[in-house]
């Protein structure tokens, strides 16, 4: 399941596709994948999706980013796996620590962290799974893991001392 996201978060990622495909593609103009991703949740172009973003509350902004992902490879052939990838890393930065900026080291444990890694290919499939295909989430995966273990953000928790 997505979490939420900003809206101007999302807007950065679509118009970072719109101009990676319109580079790549070297074919129409900007505007032109702009509508594209647009008409992927039912917008008319580019203008109507970023009032309909601006607008959102988060939960349906969580069910437009959700509608994005289902499309946007199929909408940008050439930079959609690359938003796809980011899309996914984003989830992780936004959701999850590195354990190296977040633990201690601890040179007894499995990870050499003090706080124990979690399975990023699980958690990816989790988050995921229907809105991307398995060769994306697999690469996103590989990236993750290539950025270091991964822990849960336990900074919000409360512990009681006894004195």
């Amino acid at each position: 399941m997505l979490t939420f996201t900003s809206s101007r978060k999302l807007l950065s990622s679509l118009k970072r596709a719109a101009k990676d495909e319109f580079r790549s593609s070297g074919i129409e103009s900007l505007s032109f994948h702009q509508n594209k991703i647009a008409r992927t949740v039912g917008c008319h172009n580019w203008a109507s999706l970023l009032g309909k973003i601006e607008s959102a509350s988060p939960d349906s902004l969580i069910e437009l980013r959700q509608a994005i992902a289902k499309g946007v490879t199929t909408a940008l052939p050439q930079s959609g796996y690359r938003y796809a990838q980011r899309d996914v890393v984003n989830h992780f930065e936004a959701n999850f620590e590195q354990c190296a900026e977040f633990s201690a080291p601890d040179g007894t444990s499995e990870n050499g962290y003090s706080h124990p890694s979690i399975n990023v290919e699980s958690e990816v499939m989790l988050a995921f799974s229907g809105l991307y295909s398995k060769e994306i989430l697999r690469s996103a995966a590989v990236r993750l893991e290539e950025l270091g273990p991964w822990c849960l953000d336990d900074s919000d928790l409360s512990f009681e001392y006894e004195q």
